[in-house]
């Protein structure tokens, strides 16, 4: 089962001079564990966008009714 709580915070890993990203929060969903994140992207992320958080690639499949939290699973194998 994938534990996202030992993952380092997003922002850890943004390389100084990253100023201009965006910072959008996702339900990153694996099904049996699920948290609330912040995702650093040089782009706004939509329904599709791919991104990389603890060594896993997501997908974003989903946004959350009357609101802009969007819900990102993993991507499949």
């Amino acid at each position: 089962s994938m534990d996202l709580k030992t993952c380092p915070h997003p922002r850890d890993a943004v390389p100084p001079g990253g100023a201009g990203r965006r910072a959008t929060v996702v339900i990153a969903d694996a099904g049996a564990a699920a948290e609330v994140i912040v995702v650093e992207t040089d782009l706004p992320l939509s329904l599709g966008s791919r991104f990389r958080h603890c060594g896993t690639d997501w997908k974003v499949v989903g946004r959350r009714a009357d609101s802009r939290v969007l819900v990102a699973q993993p991507e499949k194998v």
